[in-house]
């Protein structure tokens, strides 16, 4: 994998290559930051018990949006919901282009990349059923909920 390379886990070892080629690429004092490297499988499960991802985007006028949106992770790839006509929907139609924080007390994800749009959890039900099963809340979205579902595809990835 090249650095700054757009990248789609589709497995534990993408998600682990992509954090081994972050971690490379990032500076002295932010491997300072990171302790413990942190492995795919335990990115995921911080991904899964946070449940919150906080997407950041760009609006049309320059202005910063971040919005906290329920993530999960499965197959290492993450997923987010997304409300179809939230100021962050909108966003992303114009550009899909974020920037990603996932935190509990004690461990932070910082990454970037692009959101894919996959479709509604009624369009999506292996993909939702997996998400499920990877909740310790043993639901990815509330029940009913037909949102959107976006996969991050994302070129940089930190874990502290």
């Amino acid at each position: 994998m090249t650095a700054g390379a757009t990248f789609g886990a589709v497995s534990l070892k993408d998600l682990q290559a992509l954090l081994d080629a972050s971690r490379e690429s990032a500076s002295s004092f932010t491997r300072s930051l990171e302790g413990d490297d942190r492995t795919a499988p335990q990115v995921a499960e911080l991904v899964n018990t946070a449940r919150t991802v906080t997407v950041a985007v760009v609006r049309a006028n320059g202005l910063p949006h971040a919005a906290p949106v329920i993530g999960g992770c499965v197959d290492g790839e993450i997923h987010v919901t997304i409300s179809p006509g939230s100021v962050l929907a909108n966003c992303l139609r114009r550009s899909p282009e974020v920037a990603i924080t996932v935190a509990d007390p004690v461990h932070t994800l910082i990454g970037a990349g692009t959101a894919d749009n996959l479709g509604r959890p009624s369009e999506l039900g292996d993909l939702c059923a997996r998400l499920d099963g990877a909740s310790p809340f043993g639901r990815f979205a509330p029940e009913g909920w037909d949102g959107l579902i976006f996969r991050l595809d994302l070129r940089r990835l930190l874990a502290f």
